[in-house]
């Protein structure tokens, strides 16, 4: 009797006991290995989603930075589109200084639009040259006026009155940069004063030559060949002065997009402008998932029990490791976008359509 009571509750080593039912390990394995390869052999797909997080980022940024050794960097990336992706690097030649110019019109929370002027940057060297080549090219064309004019006697007196006056500047010159030599040796004054007084001395130098020049040949008839080497001066010095212009109308830094300017958040930073009304999202996806990504997938995203979706548009191949997996990077465009913050972290579902069980097995066990 006690041993059939302990039977009613243990019904199972009851089977065993009496030789009803005698299984061992290797019957027991054969059996699931029989299953297993059962499931493997029905071509059953199951659908398939991944976890996956992202962070929201402009579809589109522009950032101007000005770093201590005189370099500005502008740098337009557009993350959709890596064909407009831009940057122009501006750097002073020895003994020139760049300066940076904001337009007033644009502050901090302000819109800016495609096609606004954001900022000039100049150099002191190239304006002193354009300076220096506007007034060589008016007295190479005085000059030539003066070959091609009957009337000798005016124009001799212009000539000699320009020397003299160029001679009187040049002195003046002179003094003050032999005083700021002596300063510069006593490191009194710093090397950008220096070389802009230096600058300014040389432009005097060349304009009483060419003031010199000038005054000798009005004194003395001009020769044909004469006229056609002042014309070929003066073609020069065009070609030269619309490079030196078309040099500094590349200062001009125009925005390629419509955005917001940010508040910059490093001190070498003047200014950044985000396009966030089309904000994007960028999310980190394992490796072993590559082959089975493709554009136009679709991501649910919930942001405050709101159901959001998103569209891959762009797949990286560059792979890199997190925390030991190999990792690459999609990109997907959100709709809607409305009231999603910039730098915002949202999770969802990454929708990769149907998966056989055998491949599922190869991620689960991978």
């Amino acid at each position: 009797m006690i041993q059939l009571s302990y039977y009613k509750t243990n019904w199972f080593s009851y089977l065993i006991d009496n030789g009803i039912l005698k299984l061992n390990q290797n019957i027991l394995l054969l059996i699931i290995s029989a299953i297993f390869v059962l499931l493997l052999s029905i071509r059953l797909y199951l659908p398939h989603n991944i976890e996956l997080y992202g962070k929201v980022i402009p579809s589109e940024e522009l950032i101007i930075q000005q770093s201590q050794n005189d370099v500005i960097k502008v740098n337009y990336n557009n993350t959709l589109d890596n064909s407009k992706i831009n940057k122009k690097i501006f750097m002073a030649d020895r003994g020139d200084v760049l300066s940076l110019e904001l337009n007033h019109l644009i502050k901090v929370g302000s819109q800016v639009t495609l096609g606004d002027t954001l900022c000039v940057i100049r150099s002191n060297e190239t304006k002193l040259l354009i300076n220096e080549l506007t007034g060589e090219l008016l007295a190479a064309k005085e000059l030539l006026k003066i070959f091609l004019s009957p009337e000798k006697k005016t124009i001799i007196k212009e000539a000699e009155a320009r020397h003299a006056q160029a001679i009187s500047n040049l002195n003046i010159l002179e003094n003050i940069f032999s005083r700021y030599t002596e300063l510069y040796t006593d490191s009194l004054i710093s090397n950008e004063d220096f070389e802009y007084q230096k600058i300014q001395y040389e432009i005097s130098k060349s304009n009483a030559e060419i003031t010199e020049a000038q005054l000798e040949s009005v004194l003395t008839a001009a020769k044909p060949e004469q006229i056609n080497h002042q014309r070929q001066i003066i073609s020069n010095l065009e070609e030269q002065l619309a490079v030196l212009i078309d040099r500094q109308n590349d200062g001009f830094i125009i925005s390629p997009l419509s955005g917001t300017l940010s508040l910059p958040t490093y001190n070498d930073t003047i200014l950044i402008i985000k396009n966030i009304n089309n904000p994007i999202l960028i999310s980190p996806v394992q490796f072993k998932y590559y082959n089975e990504l493709k554009i136009g997938q679709e991501i649910t995203i919930k942001d405050n029990n709101n159901d959001l979706s998103c569209r891959i548009s762009y797949i990286s191949d560059d792979v890199i490791n997190i925390n030991g997996k190999p990792v690459i990077y999609i990109i997907s465009v959100i709709e809607p976008s409305i009231g999603l913050i910039n730098g915002q972290i949202l999770s969802g579902k990454l929708n990769l359509g149907k998966i056989s069980i055998i491949k599922l097995l190869q991620h689960i066990f991978s």
